[in-house]
């Protein structure tokens, strides 16, 4: 997925930019999955630890209007 979106995608001119979540949970060990502490268990879906580390790639500047161009 994360080739698709730096490759293909560029967002139409819908959007600003693309945050590389694949890369924040990615496995190390195995690149096409989530990374152990942050899986739920079922391989697709993010757990809380993996949450939070999606959000600390964030800054509040990212969302704020005054950051739009």
């Amino acid at each position: 997925m994360g080739t698709f979106v730096a490759k293909w995608n560029n967002c139409g001119g819908t959007c600003d930019g693309v945050l590389p979540f694949d890369q924040v949970l990615r496995d190390p060990v195995r690149p096409n999955s989530i990374n152990p502490p942050y899986d739920t268990g079922d391989g697709v879906h993010a757990n809380i630890a993996g949450q939070q580390a999606l959000a600390d790639i964030v800054s509040l500047p990212m969302v704020t209007p005054s950051a739009r161009r």
